[in-house]
């Protein structure tokens, strides 16, 4: 008789911070974004889905939990949540996050606040990358592109905004002369583009 055997992959992303270590229990990588000091958060996440995402702090002894939901207005006017808040011995769990959405959790010893983007909902989709007809010379080679790849936006505790990069690049070779060999050579070029637009 053969019984079936389900599997399942557990990954655990970590965020250090001053007062707190977040984690994040995901079936996908959570990845890390750097955080500008500016914006007065401890961390960002990116999260290709939601599905299954926890969100965890680590505390033995919380006390009195309070955890603001906030959007680019600012954690001044978030709302206040319960659903999906648990505090026990594991500490403190968020369940049910909402993508593009920051979070301020609260307790006695301190807060954290952090940001959870929806890479789901900015997949860069490219369809097509092709020279433009608009270009009058050899000195400038423009490039359309067909597809979408928008600024992925966050926000601050005070509700300033800031974007992601996407971290695009596109490389080329151009010429340039060369008096040593007293002719035209290629040289590589790299641009990197924070987002299509």
């Amino acid at each position: 008789m053969r019984f079936p055997y389900a599997f399942s992959l557990l990954i655990l992303t970590v965020f250090p911070a001053a007062s707190a270590t977040l984690i994040w229990e995901s079936p996908l990588p959570v990845y890390e974004a750097d955080v500008p000091s500016q914006s007065g958060l401890d961390a960002i996440g990116v999260a290709n889905g939601l599905d299954g995402v926890k969100a965890v702090l680590p505390l033995s002894s919380p006390g009195s939990v309070t955890v603001t939901r906030f959007g680019q207005s600012g954690a001044a006017y978030g709302e206040q949540i319960t659903s999906g808040v648990t505090v026990g011995s594991a500490g403190i769990t968020l369940t049910g996050l909402k993508g593009d959405c920051g979070y301020m959790v609260e307790w006695a010893g301190g807060s954290y606040k952090f940001w959870i983007c929806d890479y789901s909902a900015h997949r860069l989709s490219l369809a097509s990358v092709s020279p433009s007809a608009e270009q009058d010379n050899c000195s400038l080679t423009a490039l359309d592109v067909a597809g979408t790849g928008d600024e992925i936006a966050y926000y601050g505790i005070t509700g300033r905004r800031f974007t992601l990069s996407r971290d695009i690049e596109v490389s080329y070779l151009t010429q340039i002369y060369s008096d040593d060999s007293d002719s035209w050579v290629d040289s590589p070029v790299a641009k990197k583009f924070d987002a299509l637009s």
